[in-house]
């Protein structure tokens, strides 16, 4: 075997191996924050991928990688400017006028809202901090948001099933 057919086999094994370590992930295992300085599987997923971009592309092709001017275009980018591109391309969701979510970890937070409704009938806003760990501060405009969009529905102080949240997709 010659030198560019050893290493254009080597580069499809390494592909092929990051595809089957991928797969059968759900969202909340591919997005977990293990505790400590640990990176979650989709930012090491991304370096990966960017790695073997840069490598494949600026080593092997002598093409410039594009991620290195992503990279610098999002340092230079205001951070509004960011979470708004952001909300283009899906990835996160305003909440109210002023806070952005990633679209994963929202739909999870949701997800676990939504269970202990299904669980008890109702959950008050007490409730929903002791399932999701978080404080008024950001809890109530989630629900906010929730309510917004028909996964929950606000009765007195409580929250109970939206319309939506009987659509595919919105299982605890």
């Amino acid at each position: 075997m010659n030198a560019p057919s050893y290493a254009r086999s080597q580069l499809e094994s390494a592909f092929d191996n990051v595809d089957l370590c991928m797969q059968g992930l759900d969202d909340d295992t591919y997005n977990w924050q293990p505790s400590g300085t640990c990176n979650p599987i989709s930012k090491l997923h991304v370096h990966i991928v960017s790695s073997m971009d840069f490598f494949t592309n600026s080593i092997l092709q002598g093409k410039r990688s594009g991620w290195p001017e992503v990279a610098a275009q999002v340092a230079e980018a205001p951070a509004i400017e960011i979470a708004e591109f952001l909300v283009r391309e899906g990835t996160a969701i305003r909440v109210g006028s002023d806070r952005y979510y990633d679209r994963l970890q929202l739909e999870g937070a949701a997800r676990k809202v939504l269970g202990a409704i299904r669980s008890n009938g109702q959950v008050t806003p007490s409730e929903v901090r002791d399932v999701l760990g978080l404080t008024r501060k950001y809890l109530i405009p989630i629900l906010g948001w929730m309510d917004s969009v028909g996964l929950t529905v606000r009765v007195g102080d409580a929250r109970r099933l939206g319309p939506a949240a009987n659509q595919t997709g919105w299982d605890a």
